[in-house]
């Protein structure tokens, strides 16, 4: 009985993408799609995209998984959900599948390989009703014959819907990666309260994992107070228990209190779990773009008012979109969000909080080293020389393709424990690592201060300086802003400890930040 099932379109080891080689169309796989409306019992679907994207008809580079292909992968998928997949719909998109391939490449799959849909196979067809759906390396374009179909819709708006995990992925220009801010595509994040996190689906969503290659939030800018707004109880994300954040990028006030105000639906007082991975503070910014003006209308609320938030300090999503057009005056904007803050504010304001973890995940799987030295301390303590001397050198001769799957699951592994340098305890390591290398809370900084600066390369982003060498930029750590953040760190991680425990919160006051971050890893291996 298939439980859960992982849609992976990678074509295998003998082919290198991003090469400009000539890409063989995985017809067998699109074909094989047309087959998920038979596994009635799958409650979790997992897609996994190649981390390359982009517009392949004005790239540079040939990208090989295009609009089209993703679209076909995801366009079946949901249909064959929704219960509204047949054999007619798999003929056509495979004739369009052909029409692409490479004339080198034989189209003769269906009856080789008994692929294509029977009469018989028709009638095991039925709708399938998952609770979690996952997509690795989801393109940043919204690609509206996907969104604005009858079955995405259905698919994203069904009551047993409760966990959705999104990996959003952008596109490089390996020349000139500072021009990437100019790909139209990566504004399209904003369209995300209106299609992936769609008012339907946000009224009974538990788990939300929501990561994005480079970093977002400002710019490019999506305001979550757009997802299912208003003041109504079911407004917002009422019956979240779990949030889970990459790579983004706190700079307003507005954003502490909206983590906070998850939640109030889920009978335990608000957010359970908070997951912030590799997520930035941003303090200043240098650009040369127009900044917003004015108020975005988000929505009406059940008055038939316009719901509206101000753009203050936002840049202007239209300049970018248009590659810069026409001349601008350098524009220097401060920001006034503190960790500190943000960590005191929580305290007091999320009342069922049970973990939080501000960390740094396998966003380039780093962390595969982790499971390297659990595997090999799990060998030794058994004392079985043969068992090393296999493993290893699989381990190595592997290990290229395993720091590729760590970095493609680091929006699904944030849950799991971080790595560490030794491995302690009675729990086996390939228990505690079963399920991935969660996020590093102990062994790097990661209450970090971070500059836009649009007349920098490769990236517009760039690290305050712990060394106070940019103390003119802002100066934070001078300030004395670092002893503050660990010290509120603390204190929240205390006060989630003790109402975890039901203790009184004086008990844990002598615990110094580094034994509060060790029993916080410990939660996650029990």
């Amino acid at each position: 009985m298939v439980r859960e099932l992982t849609l992976d379109s990678w074509v295998g080891p003998s082919f290198k993408y991003n090469s400009n080689k000539e890409y063989p169309m995985p017809q067998e796989f699109l074909a094989a799609l047309s087959f998920v409306g038979m596994l009635a019992n799958v409650k979790t679907v997992n897609i996994r995209f190649n981390e390359n994207v982009g517009n392949s008809d004005s790239s540079f580079r040939g990208i090989e998984e295009t609009c089209d292909f993703r679209f076909w992968v995801l366009d079946t998928v949901m249909r064959c959900l929704a219960g509204t997949w047949d054999a007619n719909s798999q003929e056509r998109r495979m004739n369009r599948v052909h029409s692409r391939m490479h004339e080198d490449q034989s189209s003769e799959w269906e009856t080789s390989l008994g692929l294509k849909l029977s009469d018989e196979d028709e009638q095991l067809l039925q709708p399938i009703h998952v609770n979690t759906i996952t997509v690795s390396n989801l393109q940043d374009f919204n690609d509206k014959r996907l969104t604005e179909s009858a079955a995405f819709k259905s698919v994203i708006s069904s009551p047993d819907l409760r966990d959705l995990k999104l990996f959003i992925a952008h596109e490089d220009e390996e020349a000139s990666p500072e021009n990437n801010i100019y790909f139209p595509e990566r504004y399209d994040i904003d369209c995300l309260p209106r299609t992936w996190l769609s008012p339907e689906l946000s009224k009974h969503l538990k788990t939300l994992s929501l990561y994005c290659k480079d970093y977002w939030g400002w710019c490019p800018r999506l305001d979550l107070r757009a997802v299912s707004p208003g003041s109504e109880p079911d407004s917002g994300l009422p019956a979240l228990r779990v949030l889970a954040l990459g790579n983004y990028v706190l700079s307003h006030e507005w954003q502490i209190d909206w983590i906070a105000s998850l939640g109030r639906q889920n009978n335990s007082g608000g957010l359970e779990e908070l997951y912030l991975d590799d997520c930035i503070i941003l303090f200043q910014a240098d650009i040369a773009a127009p900044l917003e003006t004015g108020t975005t209308v988000i929505g009406t609320d059940s008055d038939g008012n316009s719901m509206e938030i101000p753009n203050d300090n936002y840049p202007n999503k239209e300049w970018f979109v248009n590659n810069g057009a026409g001349d601008w005056n350098d524009i220097t904007v401060q920001f006034d969000v503190r960790w500190h803050a943000v960590f005191s504010r929580w305290k007091d304001t999320m009342q069922g909080l049970k973990i939080l973890k501000v960390g740094s995940g396998s966003w380039n799987g780093e962390h595969n080293d982790a499971i390297y030295n659990a595997e090999s301390w799990h060998q030794n303590t058994n004392n079985n020389a043969n068992e090393v001397d296999v493993a290893l050198p699989r381990y190595r001769r592997e290990r290229s393709k395993f720091r590729q799957e760590l970095q493609d699951q680091v929006f699904l592994n944030f849950a799991s424990p971080g790595p560490q340098q030794k491995v302690v305890g009675t729990r086996e390591p390939q228990v505690r690592y079963k399920n991935g290398v969660g996020l590093d809370q102990v062994g790097q900084k990661f209450l970090r201060y971070y500059k836009y600066d649009m007349g920098m390369g490769p990236t517009q982003w760039s690290e305050e300086d712990e060394e106070g060498e940019q103390q003119e930029d802002g100066g934070l750590w001078d300030m004395g802003t670092t002893e503050q953040d660990w010290n509120a760190l603390l204190e929240l991680l205390n006060t989630v400890e003790a109402r975890r425990l039901g203790l009184p919160l004086q008990e844990l006051h002598g615990r110094d930040l580094q034994s509060a971050l060790r029993e916080n890893e410990r939660l996650l291996v029990l």
